[in-house]
């Protein structure tokens, strides 16, 4: 059986905000009822590599939490991922830009609305676990 070479796979660089929007409504009732939750993850595998051993996947999330046929508040944000291949992955470049890459942003993007919900006055929204598959 071959053994992976030491520091062979990919390494994460960096993991950056590019865009976050907010906005709710100034008197969100929380005595009427939960709030319907809509949610949509787009993944971004860009063709640019940054450099030959480099690439960047992105994640954006938009969740809007509706109450009575209103929207009670919404978050857009987006995250990007730099990436580098170090030596030979056993993983494909593209199983992982399209498994585990945005399995690595997406606790970052969770952290991120919780943190924005809370200083929103709205209490801690978690998002739910997901499981990325191709």
């Amino acid at each position: 059986m071959e053994q992976q070479q030491k520091g062979s796979g990919y390494k994460i660089d960096n993991i950056f905000l590019v865009e976050s929007t907010f906005s709710r409504q100034p008197h969100i009732s929380f005595n009427e009822g939960g709030f319907d939750n809509q949610i949509s993850i787009e993944n971004e595998v860009s063709d640019e590599e940054v450099s030959e051993s480099k690439f960047t996947v992105s994640m954006t999330l938009e969740f809007k939490a509706v109450q009575n046929e209103e929207i009670a508040f919404q978050i857009r944000i987006k995250m990007v991922g730099l990436f580098e291949k170090a030596g030979d992955a056993v993983l494909s470049e593209e199983a992982f830009k399209k498994v585990n890459a945005p399995a690595i942003i997406y606790p970052f993007i969770r952290e991120h609305v919780s943190s924005l919900t809370l200083k929103a006055g709205i209490g801690t929204v978690l998002l739910p676990s997901v499981n990325f598959k191709i």
